[in-house]
């Protein structure tokens, strides 16, 4: 998955995110979720290795070493910055401690105030239209290549708010619409298939896996 977004219009600011691997987007989603789910005072954060697979401490450091870059433009005020993403980064135990720049901390601050934040990550993230794709792929990523999960577990999961009589509405107006974002918008392919219990219950079952290993 590569991510090459520029100009990205948000109320008066103006973001900038030059061109990134997949590895960095995978630093930079991580980055926002953990200033996002933590108030620390002292804006020191710190995420799971984990995060980057079953990797050697020399590919880690390297990785950490480059930087993402992120430029601001107020356009009510005339003014532009330039800041690393991230800073202070080190490596303990199977941890990445990390403070954000200043100005990131800002805007997410800002976007949550103002109930935007949501609006804020999936313009960030490669183009992905759906903010239940989202809360999809981070759970996704933390499961066995096929997994299987309730249909009443996985509604909490993309937190859906409206009810459908019928599951053929759901899987079409929510399950598809997710399927088809991560197929078309990240390096995932996925597949689908579910069935009804004895007790009524549905379960849905998924398959994905990477698009350079599938060849799709």
């Amino acid at each position: 998955m590569i991510m090459n977004k520029s100009e990205i219009q948000f109320n008066n600011i103006v973001l900038d995110i030059p061109r990134i691997d997949e590895q960095q987007y995978k630093l930079l989603r991580q980055v926002m979720i953990a200033i996002e789910n933590n108030s620390n005072v002292n804006n020191s954060y710190y995420i799971a290795s984990s995060i980057f697979g079953d990797i050697s401490f020399l590919k880690l450091t390297k990785i950490l070493k480059t930087n993402i870059k992120l430029c601001i433009e107020y356009k009510d005020r005339d003014e532009w910055y330039s800041s690393d993403v991230i800073s202070d980064i080190s490596i303990k135990g199977d941890k990445i401690f990390f403070r954000p720049a200043n100005i990131l901390h800002e805007i997410i601050a800002k976007s949550k105030s103002k109930n935007e934040h949501s609006h804020l990550k999936y313009i960030l993230f490669n183009g992905i239209r759906y903010k239940q794709t989202l809360l999809f792929l981070d759970y996704m990523i933390t499961q066995k290549n096929a997994f299987t999960i309730e249909l009443e577990e996985f509604k909490l999961l993309v937190e859906n708010e409206t009810n459908y009589k019928h599951f053929s509405s759901f899987k079409a107006t929510v399950i598809q619409r997710i399927i088809a974002d991560i197929i078309t918008k990240t390096s995932y392919y996925i597949t689908l298939n579910h069935k009804k219990n004895k007790d009524k219950t549905i379960t849905l079952e998924f398959n994905y896996f990477s698009k350079e290993v599938s060849n799709v």
